[in-house]
């Protein structure tokens, strides 16, 4: 504050100034606010500066403009992610982060790079002892208390350890195909100096065990914990409090069973794994979204306010996006913060983790996607701590009613010029003097189209001789096994259809026969461009449009794309083009008795496969599983009341049918089982019991309970 003499002649000359005599660039580090202006005790003129672009500072008083020079506004650096760095390398990198030393460690085969957060830049050492193979599904993890870098590998239970004297570790993993533990999360635990691994996917399993390495005694033990049902899954994220005596599990994706098969879905309950006690207890459940999201590795909690930050984002896209959701661990509504960071993501092949830097009070966030070239790219991504919701940037103006020029706005960095670059400065790649084998730098104007599809095995098909097929010549949609569009020749233009397009096709398509007969141009926005403004969300949704009624031209029969009573449809001429939902769609609500011709009927609908057998979308589960129970509720119909005496190669058929929607339905070994001893192919009815059994311990992990005299008796 200052007063002058209403008299006296008075020019204020604060921070960065070209007037005579006071000229001076050399300004610290400040942050400006709340500038106000007062005459006679009056106040006239009050700049909040809380713009987040531009060089204008807007009166909140008054119609006076104030001019910044070289702002760097504050609030943008809490709601907007910066591209910080990026590496190509090979191999499945695994990543740390050192909070002390505020550096992001990356593991490769041949290298350890680092990301240093107060530099922004990222440099590279060669190991003097080559790794050999980074194996999927290993990572790394830092101690904090003694800056000690760990990388493991769950499927070996092996644990390898960094000598920086020597720039290299303890021992190299030998790989496997592939890891049983994707996305599994991992934490270290003080209080009893041991890591802890939990959750994961692979071979069709979703696990919830806990993995425990005791690093005094080097031995490795399973834990199976008590109190709440940790439902198994992965795609969670996991945090600590400060001890790492309590480990915070949030959501997922998994099933109740731990089969990828048996009604997999999204989960978004809030679970405390108490290292002590070995035991779950549920905290809550998030509020349901509108649309369904996963998470990525890691929960940083904050112990004394108990709230806890993580990325959330789709899992049935591969161009997807990571957005921070803020929640409490006492609450089950949370905030979307800050703006989306691109994400490619194509589950086993891609990785994001979250990290906190308590010292520069900013939030890092990496992804990483392997392509099938075993080639990883890594990018890094900083934000201020702690973040805001996002808020539209203003347009830069600048008033003619007057000029009130401000010098500092946000944060003012030391020096006009000094600022200058820094704003500009983006970080490089700096490689030691020696050649480093790695990273391969690779680049590509073309961009990806991957399916985003789970580990699963090849989709089986029906093929019978009962049954005879007809081969589909012309123009066809078929849902049932894997997707497939033929044009008016025959020819299959299914992969004309990117995965937007497809997507945007099967919404449309599917919603076509629901009882709305169409979808809406919000439904639509909320599953394909929810993190786009709605200007850019109605012209993306205006371009595919068009891009899709360019394909379906292509059938060469009437299919009306229309927009009738605000829902979008589309209208195929079933007599024209074969269509195998609308099929089944007429047999699930004809009133046609279920007979032979009926099941003969259906058979050759699912010959192809179960329903989009490898197509994924959170909205789709419903439908499919709906699918799925009426297919087999129809064939099991039959089933009953047939004559197994006189009708066992068509009932084997159908059981085949059962088994492809469900592979552990009891009745269908029943009646496959009885079937086959009737036509007296006595080993081939043992081999399938045996097959079944075996395949029920597998996924349930303990025994059929059922022996094979009484499941043919």
């Amino acid at each position: 504050k200052m007063r002058a003499n209403k008299n006296a002649c008075v020019k204020l000359l604060f921070g960065i100034n070209s007037e005579e005599g006071f000229q001076t660039v050399d300004l610290p580090p400040m942050q400006i606010r709340n500038i106000r202006v007062s005459e006679n005790n009056k106040m006239t003129h009050s700049f909040p500066l809380s713009e987040t672009n531009g060089e204008s500072a807007k009166d909140s008083l008054g119609d006076v403009s104030g001019t910044v020079r070289n702002p760097q506004w504050i609030i943008p650096l809490h709601q907007n992610w910066k591209s910080a760095a990026s590496i190509v390398t090979k191999g499945t990198a695994s990543f740390a982060f050192d909070q002390q030393k505020e550096r992001l460690l990356i593991v490769t085969r041949d290298s350890l790079f680092t990301f240093s957060l107060r530099e922004t830049t990222i440099s590279g050492m060669p190991l003097a002892v080559s790794r050999g193979v980074m194996p999927p599904g290993n990572q790394a993890i830092i101690n904090q208390r003694t800056g000690n870098l760990i990388n493991f590998y769950p499927d070996e239970k092996q644990v390898s350890f960094y000598d920086p004297e020597k720039n290299s570790f303890s021992l190299n993993f030998t790989p496997k195909l592939l890891t049983e533990f994707w996305h599994l999360n991992k934490f270290l635990s003080y209080s009893d100096s041991a890591l802890y691994l939990a959750g994961g996917y692979g071979q069709l399993q979703y696990k919830n065990l806990f993995y425990r390495y005791h690093f005094p005694s080097s031995t490795w033990d399973t834990i199976k914990p008590g109190g709440d049902f940790l439902m198994p899954r992965y795609l969670a994220a996991l945090g600590t409090n400060n001890n790492g005596d309590t480990a915070y599990i949030l959501g997922g994706y998994g099933s109740n069973t731990g089969d990828q098969k048996v009604n997999p879905r999204y989960i978004y309950d809030l679970l405390a794994f108490d290292v002590r006690s070995k035991s779950i207890k549920k905290l809550g459940q998030l509020d349901e979204p509108a649309s369904n999201f996963t998470f990525l590795n890691s929960l940083i909690v904050d112990s004394a306010t108990r709230d806890f930050y993580t990325m959330v984002y789709p899992r049935d896209r591969f161009n997807s996006g990571l957005r921070i959701l803020k929640g409490n661990l006492d609450s089950s509504s949370y905030r979307f913060l800050a703006d989306t960071i691109p994400y490619d993501f194509h589950d086993i092949e891609s990785f994001a983790d979250l990290f906190y830097s308590p010292v520069s009070k900013k939030l890092l966030a990496l992804t990483s996607f392997t392509n099938k070239d075993s080639v990883s790219e890594v990018k890094i991504y900083t934000i201020d701590f702690p973040p805001n919701e996002l808020i539209a940037a203003e347009p830069s103006t600048r008033s003619n009613t007057g000029r009130f020029w401000l010098i500092g706005a946000a944060i003012l960095l030391a020096g006009v010029m000094f600022a200058y670059v820094l704003r500009r400065k983006k970080p490089t790649l700096q490689l030691p003097a020696q050649p480093v084998p790695e990273p391969v730098q690779t680049q590509t104007n073309q961009p990806v189209t991957i399916e985003p599809v789970n580990e699963s095995p090849v989709q089986e098909t029906i093929h019978d001789p009962i049954f005879n097929y007809e081969p589909v010549n012309g123009p066809s949609i078929h849902l049932f096994g894997q997707f497939q569009v033929t044009d008016i020749n025959g020819h299959d233009i299914t992969k004309q259809f990117s995965p937007l397009l497809k997507e945007l096709f099967l919404l449309i398509f599917i919603n076509s026969f629901s009882e709305n007969k169409g979808i809406s141009s919000e439904a639509l926005t909320e599953h394909l461009w929810f993190n786009k403004s709605e200007k850019d969300a109605r012209n993306n949704r205006a371009v595919n449009i068009t891009k899709l009624k360019t394909i379906l031209e292509k059938l060469g029969a009437p299919v009306l794309l229309s927009k009738d009573s605000g829902l979008w449809q589309l209208q195929v001429n079933d007599e024209n083009i074969y269509n195998d939902y609308a099929i089944f769609q007429h047999l699930q609500h004809s009133r046609q008795s279920v007979d032979r011709n009926y099941i003969v009927g259906l058979m050759q609908i699912v010959r192809r496969g179960t329903f989009l057998s490898q197509t994924d979308y959170s909205w789709l589960d419903d439908i499919k599983s709906n699918v799925s129970n009426t297919v087999i509720d129809k064939f099991t119909e039959y089933l009953e009341k047939s004559n197994i005496n006189e009708e066992a190669e068509f009932i084997i058929a159908i059981t085949n049918g059962i088994f492809l929607f469900d592979r552990l339905n009891e009745q269908a070994l029943e009646y496959k089982c009885k079937s086959l001893i009737i036509l007296k192919r006595h080993a081939l009815a043992n081999t399938t019991y045996l097959n079944f059994a075996r395949e029920y311990k597998e996924i349930y992990q303990e025994e059929f309970s059922r022996q094979f005299n009484e499941v043919i008796r």
